[in-house]
């Protein structure tokens, strides 16, 4: 849902009717159209709703329309997607709700992120020390192509 059809790449479909808000009220719909949050991120079917004040992705739509899986960390929620495992959106926490940043991420984001936190925190993962490089590059695996292009990675 969103507020304004400013968010629309172009306004075609004007309708006429309520939705139920979760507190119970009934509030006029005034068009349904595609919005693009990014390049790759395009949403069909959006709700415009004028006397709401916010606007509102639902994640199991977006999860089923872009291809997608949401990670979340206690301050930020990464969109990653799930043919290429690479970030495709961020949002960061805000009193209580993840804010959807409007600006493009490096597809290592959450790779990054991940790898900061280890570090912070002590914590470990599985890694492949003892496995060649020749070996590595056997495995078609999206997570371990990604690690074996990314900068912030410490294979060889």
């Amino acid at each position: 849902m969103i507020c304004s059809t400013i968010f629309f790449q172009k306004i075609t479909t004007i309708v006429s009717y309520n939705v139920k808000l979760p507190n119970g009220q009934e509030v006029p719909v005034t068009h349904i159209d595609t919005v693009k949050l990014s390049k790759l991120i395009t949403l069909e079917n959006v709700l415009c709703v004028p006397s709401f004040a916010f606007n509102i992705l639902s994640a199991p739509t977006l999860t089923k329309n872009v291809s997608c899986c949401f990670v979340f960390l206690s301050n930020a929620c990464f969109l990653q997607d799930l043919t290429s495992w690479t970030t495709i959106g961020l949002g960061e926490m805000k009193n209580g709700l993840y804010h959807l940043k409007h600006v493009e991420v490096s597809p290592t984001t959450l790779i990054c992120t991940l790898s900061k936190y280890f570090d912070t925190y002590r914590l470990h993962s599985a890694c492949a020390t003892n496995i060649s490089n020749s070996r590595l590059q056997l495995i078609r695996d999206p997570i371990v192509i990604i690690i074996k292009k990314n900068s912030c990675s410490t294979i060889n």
